[in-house]
């Protein structure tokens, strides 16, 4: 139908913009960046948390479990209103949590490498796992070292991959723009289009 195929157009051009200014905007402000992730995940605890506060005083009374469901509600508003209100401090504890799992697994890539290291004919193997392991646990310190680099190290890759989804959603509806104007109709649409409306079928 026209009407599908324009709201999809309008759809993959919005998102995709949306997506390419986000990614933009993470890699020119890394730490505001990670902020508005902090205030985001806030903003989703403190709705979940109302969420299972009203499913408990609507079905407690039917739950066997009910304490824990409540325990859960509350402790979901706290954190999403602590996050709220500090979102500067929370990105804080993302960036510590980051650096620290970039050191377990670099670790861990570290300990496989020497762990196969007689197994791997091809010394490039150990090798190549070894130095990602090594850059791993460095890149994890220095975000521990300092709040900036640790933000950058974050908005990066997700700004990255935000710029990349945007194109690809940008690139599909130029795709899909170019066949509609040379008359070809894309499979997502044909099964659609070939249906009869209403008024053949009358």
């Amino acid at each position: 139908m026209k009407t599908m195929k324009i709201a999809t157009k309008i759809f993959l051009a919005v998102i995709g913009v949306l997506l390419v200014a986000a990614g933009i905007v993470c890699l020119a402000d890394p730490m505001g960046a990670v902020s508005t992730v902090a205030w985001v995940v806030g903003l989703v605890l403190l709705i979940s948390g109302i969420s299972t506060a009203i499913y408990y005083f609507v079905f407690g009374s039917f739950l066997v479990f009910a304490f824990p469901v409540l325990l859960s509600a509350i402790g979901h508003i706290l954190f999403g209103v602590i996050f709220l209100q500090h979102p500067d401090g929370t990105s804080r504890v993302f960036i510590v949590l980051y650096g620290m799992l970039l050191i377990l697994v670099g670790l861990a890539a570290a300990a496989v490498a020497f762990a196969v290291r007689h197994f791997v004919e091809n010394k490039a193997v150990f090798t190549g796992i070894l130095i990602a392991g090594l850059a791993a646990v460095v890149l994890g310190i220095v975000t521990l070292a300092s709040d900036t680099a640790g933000a950058v190290l974050i908005a990066i890759p997700v700004g990255l991959g935000l710029l990349l989804m945007g194109i690809g959603y940008i690139a599909l509806d130029v795709r899909l723009i170019r066949g509609d104007r040379a008359g070809e109709t894309p499979k997502y649409f044909k099964d659609v289009d070939d249906k009869p409306g209403p008024s053949a079928t009358a």
